[in-house]
């Protein structure tokens, strides 16, 4: 989790290379728990992954680990 103010980025890393929708549940649930205490701040999920292709699944950014440096994290 890091807070950068105006919103705050969960972030969890997954070593998977295929994305799936289990993989989602966790982290949206702990964004609906930080946007209820964050109310002042947007709340932008991500899963970083082995995989290969970005996308946004579930309302969830999904990041190959090779490209976690080209996405903004502040």
């Amino acid at each position: 989790m890091l807070d950068r103010g105006s919103r705050v980025v969960l972030a969890e890393i997954k070593s998977g290379a295929t994305v799936f929708g289990d993989l989602f549940a966790p982290l949206r649930r702990v964004g609906g728990l930080v946007g209820k205490q964050e109310s002042a701040a947007a709340v932008v999920l991500r899963l970083v992954y082995g995989g290969d292709e970005a996308s946004r699944r579930e309302g969830v950014e999904v990041v190959p680990w090779s490209a976690v440096t080209d996405v903004p994290w502040d």
